[in-house]
Parts: structure tokens; sequence; C-alpha cells
């Protein structure tokens, strides 16, 4: 059931963001010059819809997601899941292989230094990010002790 869930939740996010698409556009948005063409767009969709089932699917069979509206909650936001899961770290190495192929295809005059799109420290901080597995780490407790708690509006004004 948990599929099913997830199916749906990754569907209505993706029929919200279609009729938010119609309203900008004023159409079916492949049918506008300048915005994405049917076939991607389906493979796009088809692709949300795996993402949404199977994240849904895992969360559901180990209990991390309590119930129809939890699955449903983990369909609609899989790509963020996702993200999160990876520590933040998929769309820093996005814009690490974006620049590197820009780097490749920039060619610098002779003699001249080459431009770098990314620091070397942070390239070097990123790929021992991504090629070493990390443990997340335990949060400290950080509700307030016994006491009294501050009072609403207390210096306000």
């Amino acid at each position: 059931m948990a599929c099913v869930w997830g199916l749906l939740g990754a569907s209505a996010i993706e029929a919200h963001q279609l009729h938010s698409a119609i309203g900008r556009v004023k159409n079916l948005p492949w049918k506008v010059q300048g915005e994405l063409p049917l076939m991607p767009y389906l493979v796009a969709l088809v692709l949300r819809l795996a993402l949404g089932v199977g994240t849904a699917a895992a969360f559901g069979a180990s209990g991390q997601a309590g119930g129809p509206v939890g699955v449903m909650a983990v369909g609609i936001a899989a790509p963020k899941v996702l993200e999160q899961l990876a520590g933040g770290k998929l769309a820093e190495l996005e814009m690490l292989r974006a620049g590197r192929s820009v780097l490749a295809a920039d060619q610098p005059e002779p003699g001249a230094e080459p431009r770098q799109a990314v620091p070397p420290d942070s390239v070097q901080s990123l790929q021992s990010d991504a090629d070493s597995t990390r443990i997340p780490e335990s949060v400290p407790d950080q509700r307030p002790g016994p006491g009294p708690a501050p009072a609403e509006g207390v210096g306000d004004g």
C-alpha cells in the first residue's frame, strides 16, 4: 500500500506543477516555444513518479513514515528527501561536474593561466565528502532546562 500512497503523492505534486505551468503560459507547456517539449516532459514525469514510489516504499517498509498520509508526504517530497539523505551534496556535485565540463571546453590561450570554476580546496572538500561514507552526528538536546519560560513580547517594542 505504501507504493500506492507514494504514487498518489508524487502524482499530486506533478499535477500541481502542471497546473501552475498551464496558468503561467496559458497553454499546455510543451506546445509553447521555449518550454520543455513533450517527450522530455514525459520522461521527467515517469522518473519523478518512480522516485516517489520507490522512496515511499522504502520509508513505508522501514516504518519511518507512519500511515497513508506520512507515506504520501514522502512521495510528494521524494527529491528533497533523497537530497537530504545524501547530505545535501547532490547539488554541489552537479555544480562541480558542470564546472569541470566548462573547464574542459574552455581552452586558455598559450602562456595564460587556466581559469578554475571551483576553487581547488572546494573541489577537494567535495570529493572527500562524496567518496567517504558519512555517519550522522547526534544532535545535543537543546530544549530549555527547568525554570520559568520567558514571557512572549517581553522586551519588544
